[in-house]
C-alpha cells in the first residue's frame, strides 16, 4: 500500500473511529483464537484435533466481549473495563484458565483508560484492578495466573500513559510553535503601525509648517496687493519657494517609501533635517513674518540621528503653532547639558486663540517623538496668556 492510500486509511479511521475500533476488536479475537488453538493442540498433545473439540462456551463467551468490549472501548472506557476484569475473575473461577481474547483486551481498555484520563487516575485504577486479580487469584486458587493478569494490567497502563505523555508534548510543541508564529506577527503588525505612525509625523510636520508660512504670505499679499503692489512680488516668490520645498521634501519621503531594495538602486532622498538647519528654519520664518528671539546655552554637541531630527521636528511644529495662534513673536531657548538637550518655544497668545489652541496633531506628535526618545514633554498656555513648548530630550 503506497503512501496516498494509507494516508486515505489512517484520514478515514480519524473521521468515524468506530469502524477502526470493530476491526480491531476481530483482530484482537482472531489473535486469541490463534493463541487458544495452540495451547490447546499443545494440552491435548494430538495435532489435528478438530477445534470444537476443544472450543467451550466459555471460550466463545470470552471471544463475543473482547469484540463487543473493544468496539466500545472509547465511549464506555470505565465501566467495559471493570466488566473485563470481573469476566476474566468468574473464568479463572469456572474453568480455571484464561482467555487469550479476554486478557489482550483487558490490556487493550487499560491503555485506552491510562491514555484518556490522567497519571494520578490512571496507576490507581491499575493498583485497584491488581489488588482485585490478587486477592480473587488467593480465593480461588490460581494466583501464578492472577500475576500473569497482572503483568498485562501494567503493561497497559504504561503504554497508555507513555501515549498521552507523547502527545500532550507534541500539542504543547505545537501550542508553542503557534504562539510564537502568533508573536511574530503581532510583532510585525505593531512595527507596521509604528512606522505609519512615523510617516503621518513627518509628513504633518512638514506639510503643517510649508502650508501655514504659504498661508501667511497669502493673506499677507492680498492685503498689501492694493497699497504696496511692489511687495506683493517678494510674496508670491515666498510662496513658491515654499511650495517648491515642501513638495521636494513630500517628493523625496514618498519616493522612500516606494523604494525597494530589490531594485538595487539608491533613493534619491535629502539629508535627514537637524539642528544644523536651524538658522535656515529660523530665516524662513522671519520672511513668512515670525519674529523669534533665539538664545543658546551650553555648548553645542553631536546628538544622535534621532535626536537631532526630533529636535528641529519639535522647534519646527512649535514655531508653527507660534506663528498660526501667536502675536508675531516668539522666544526660542534651547540648552545643552551633560545629559540632555532642552528645548523651550515661548510666544503670546491672540485673545481669539486662548480656547482653541492645541487640538490638532502638533502636540501629540511632538509627545510622541519625545516619548521614542526617552524624554519628556509639556505643552500648554500659562495664565499670562502665552504658549510654551518645554521638551527635554536624553
Amino acid at each position: 500500500m503506497n503512501d496516498e492510500r494509507w494516508s486515505a486509511v489512517v484520514t478515514a479511521l480519524r473521521r468515524h473511529p468506530l469502524i477502526g475500533d470493530a476491526a480491531l476488536a476481530l483482530v484482537v479475537a482472531l489473535v486469541g483464537l490463534v493463541l487458544l488453538l495452540g495451547d490447546a493442540g499443545v494440552r491435548q498433545d494430538g495435532v489435528g484435533l478438530p477445534p470444537e473439540s476443544f472450543l467451550g462456551p466459555s471460550d466463545l463467551v470470552g471471544f463475543t466481549w473482547a469484540l463487543i468490549a473493544i468496539t466500545s472501548r472509547r465511549h464506555y472506557t470505565g465501566p467495559v473495563l471493570v466488566l473485563s476484569v470481573g469476566l476474566v475473575i468468574v473464568m479463572f473461577a469456572i474453568t480455571g484458565e484464561d482467555s487469550p481474547a479476554l486478557t489482550l483486551a483487558m490490556l487493550l481498555l487499560m491503555y485506552t483508560y491510562a491514555d484518556r484520563t490522567d497519571r494520578m487516575q490512571a496507576w490507581a485504577a491499575a493498583g485497584v484492578i491488581s489488588v482485585v486479580l490478587v486477592g480473587s487469584g488467593a480465593l480461588i486458587g490460581m494466583a501464578d495466573a492472577a500475576v500473569f493478569g497482572i503483568a498485562w494490567v501494567l503493561v497497559g497502563a504504561a503504554l497508555g500513559d507513555a501515549t498521552r505523555n507523547r502527545r500532550a508534548y507534541v500539542t504543547e510543541v505545537e501550542e508553542r510553535a503557534r504562539q510564537a508564529e502568533q508573536s511574530r506577527e503581532e510583532e510585525a503588525r505593531l512595527r507596521v503601525a509604528e512606522e505609519r505612525m512615523r510617516i503621518a509625523r513627518e509628513l504633518h510636520d512638514v506639510v503643517a509648517h510649508h502650508i501655514a508660512a504659504v498661508k501667511v504670505q497669502a493673506s499677507g499679499a492680498r492685503h498689501i496687493m492694493a497699497h504696496r503692489p511692489e511687495q506683493v512680488g517678494p510674496a508670491l516668490e515666498q510662496i513658491s519657494r515654499l511650495s517648491d520645498s515642501v513638495l521636494r521634501e513630500m517628493s523625496s519621503m514618498v519616493g522612500l517609501l516606494r523604494h525597494s531594495a530589490a531594485e538595487g538602486n539608491e533613493p534619491s532622498t535629502e539629508p535627514t533635517p537637524g539642528l544644523d538647519r536651524l538658522p535656515e528654519l529660523l530665516r524662513n520664518f522671519g520672511l513668512t513674518g515670525l519674529k523669534v528671539q533665539h538664545q543658546q546655552t551650553g555648548s553645542a554637541r553631536e546628538l544622535t540621528v534621532l535626536t537631532d531630527l526630533a529636535a528641529y521636528r519639535i522647534i519646527q511644529e512649535g514655531l508653527t503653532n507660534a506663528q498660526k495662534y501667536g502675536d508675531g513673536t516668539a522666544h526660542l531657548e534651547i540648552a545643552y547639558t551633560a545629559d540632555a538637550l532642552t528645548i523651550e518655544i515661548t510666544n503670546p497668545m491672540r485673545a481669539e486663540q486662548r480656547t482653541s489652541v492645541g487640538t490638532g496633531h502638533g502636540l501629540v506628535g511632538m509627545g510622541e517623538r519625545v516619548a521614542s526618545n526617552g524624554g519628556t514633554f509639556a505643552a500648554g498656555p500659562t495664565p499670562e496668556g502665552t504658549f510654551v513648548v518645554r521638551a527635554r530630550l536624553a
